[in-house]
């Protein structure tokens, strides 16, 4: 065999393991596929009782709020598809399987109530949720907060139902139960609220994360059921 001959036929070997390399150097603009780090499997059933089952429009929504609530998490992925009226989620990038159902397994309903059980404003009327550290007045210490932001009609809400209770306590529940019951000093007309969730400690932070989480999305007006759950 001549030599020109021997040539080409060591080009032709290597040109695959050329085209293999050469594609896995160029891989930084695909997405990295991982299998699930968690999976879990929630049933959804209407809060009216005389309704069967969501539509296929409700379950998007419903859908819709825990992608965001997942997401808020830092999870480097999800998906959730829809099985009658089962979301099945795999989530990649996040292995905190107790934190996740907290997360998802709640509807997440928040409300200002005065007290006698009257509804000031719902969370349906909050604009923007933010949580962040906040310098303590007694130290150098910093604690975890949540920033609520309401809209004009929260705020015009929220500024009337505080005027009306100066001096008296109003309770601000997720999911019926009580939050806080801050008393009342100031009518508040900025739309503008800060929970505090007791000090610098891990065990608030993680109470702020879930609650952000939980508020970021949306409420799901739902009855919510993890039937699965488990780590991959």
């Amino acid at each position: 065999m001549t030599q020109s001959k021997v040539t080409k036929l060591l080009i032709l070997c290597l040109l695959p393991v050329i085209a293999t390399f050469m594609a896995s150097c160029s891989g930084g603009d695909q997405t990295v596929k991982r299998n699930p780090d968690l999976y879990l499997e929630i049933n959804v059933k209407p809060l009216d009782e005389t309704k069967k089952s969501f539509s296929k429009q409700e379950l998007a929504s419903i859908k819709a709020v825990m992608e965001k609530r997942i997401e808020f998490l830092g999870a480097f992925s999800n998906k959730i598809t829809i099985q009658g009226q089962t979301l099945m989620i795999e989530i990649v990038g996040y292995t905190d399987l107790e934190e996740v159902k907290t997360v998802l397994g709640k509807p997440g309903k928040l409300t200002f109530t005065d007290d006698q059980g009257g509804i000031i404003v719902t969370g349906d009327h909050l604009k923007n949720v933010t949580y962040s550290m906040r310098k303590m007045m007694d130290g150098g210490q910093q604690e975890p907060i949540i920033k609520l932001e309401f809209d004009d009609e929260g705020k015009r809400l929220f500024a009337i139902g505080t005027q009306k209770n100066i001096g008296r306590q109003i309770s601000i529940n997720l999911d019926e139960e009580p939050i806080m019951s801050p008393v009342v000093h100031d009518a508040i007309e900025n739309g503008i609220v800060i929970l505090t969730f007791g000090g610098p400690s891990t065990d608030a932070m993680k109470v702020v994360q879930q609650t952000t989480a939980l508020l970021k999305g949306g409420a799901i007006p739902a009855i919510i059921n993890i039937v699965k759950a488990e780590n991959r």
